[in-house]
C-alpha cells in the first residue's frame, strides 16, 4: 500500500528522509525534537553535492498535499476522543491547529484554537 516507505524501510511516524540528487537515501532520522540534526546534515549534504556540480540551482514549483484535497470540516485529524457520559466526540483537527467538541452527529459544539 505504501511502497516507498517500505523502499525506504520506514517503520514510524514521524520519519524524515534525505534523498541524494539520484534519489538515494542519505539519512534517515526517526521521532521528533531533530532539528538541529536536520539542519546540519542537510547543510552539509547541499555542500558536498554543490561542490560536484550535482545540484541546479532555482525553484522548484511545489504544491501542498492539502491543496489538492476536497474541502472538509477536518484537515488530518490526529487524535479523536469519546465522552460517553455526554454522547459527544473530541477532535484534533491538525490541520486546522484546533480542538473540536462535537455531537455524535457531527454537530460542533465548541472550537479551541484555529487556523493562525
Amino acid at each position: 500500500a505504501l511502497p516507498i516507505w517500505q523502499e525506504l524501510d520506514i517503520s514510524c511516524w514521524p520519519t524524515l528522509v534525505i534523498l541524494g540528487p539520484h534519489g538515494n537515501l542519505l539519512f534517515s532520522l526517526v521521532g521528533e525534537g531533530n532539528k538541529d540534526k536536520l539542519f546540519l546534515f542537510t547543510s552539509v549534504a547541499l555542500r558536498y553535492y554543490r561542490k560536484k556540480g550535482e545540484i541546479k540551482e532555482g525553484k522548484i514549483a511545489t504544491k501542498l498535499y492539502r491543496d489538492s484535497l476536497p474541502p472538509s470540516t477536518l484537515q488530518f485529524p490526529g487524535k479523536v476522543t469519546v465522552d460517553t457520559s455526554s454522547d459527544k466526540l473530541v477532535i484534533a483537527d491538525s490541520g486546522n491547529h484546533r480542538i473540536l467538541v462535537v455531537r455524535k452527529n457531527g454537530q460542533i459544539i465548541h472550537t479551541i484554537g484555529g487556523p493562525k
